[in-house]
């Protein structure tokens, strides 16, 4: 899945993006990787192929694993987030889906769904959020803050790129919508970007 640092960035010890066009997070010793595009050449052009798969690696066996998750998983995409939310008394730990786009150039859709991923009953469920949904996006910068609110900065659609905040409140699953946060001095910082939070 899409999202990424152009080098590694540790969020937390339980977190870790990389660089590249896809999504992989790190909880205890297995890294996620979930679904992006392929740059195989026996495809004409890079990236047409998008994939809805999801990878564990063990890095103590240094294994990976298909995993084969129940339920409606999210549609093929890349540029997408995923964010880790840790279990609490009332929620297991999951996995967040939100935005990116699937199709490739001129056919790109641009989504801003989000997929929640169940880590201990491996089922995807789609939330149907409450509040305003950011408009669609890839390319966006996602962070959890204190374990209960995930933030959405920045991103780009076909047309715009914005600087906009969202937050979601994670255990009710409802959106609020921040003022702009002002035009930095280039666009690139809004897009392919990352956030995190510090104490």
């Amino acid at each position: 899945m899409v999202f990424c640092t152009a080098h590694s960035r540790s969020l937390s010890s339980n977190l870790r993006l990389l660089g590249g066009r896809q999504c992989v997070v790190c909880l205890r010793a297995t890294l996620y990787r979930c679904a992006c595009c392929t740059n195989d050449p026996e495809y004409v052009l890079a990236c047409q192929v998008r994939f809805d798969d999801l990878w564990a690696f063990d890095i103590h066996s240094a294994a990976w694993t298909l995993l084969e998750p129940d339920g409606a998983r999210p549609p093929p995409r890349a540029h997408h987030t995923a964010t880790f939310i840790e279990s609490t008394s009332t929620h297991p730990a999951r996995l967040l889906i939100f935005g990116g786009y699937g199709g490739y150039r001129g056919a790109r859709t641009f989504f801003s769904d989000l997929f929640c991923l169940d880590l201990e009953s491996m089922v995807w469920t789609p939330i149907q959020a409450l509040g305003d949904a950011p408009p669609p996006r890839a390319d966006h910068a996602a962070c959890l803050i204190d374990g209960k609110f995930l933030a959405i900065f920045g991103g780009r659609s076909t047309s715009e790129y914005f600087n906009d905040i969202h937050i979601l409140q994670v255990d009710t699953m409802q959106w609020t919508t921040h003022k702009k946060m002002g035009n930095p001095h280039h666009w690139l910082a809004l897009c392919s970007h990352c956030v995190e939070v510090r104490p």
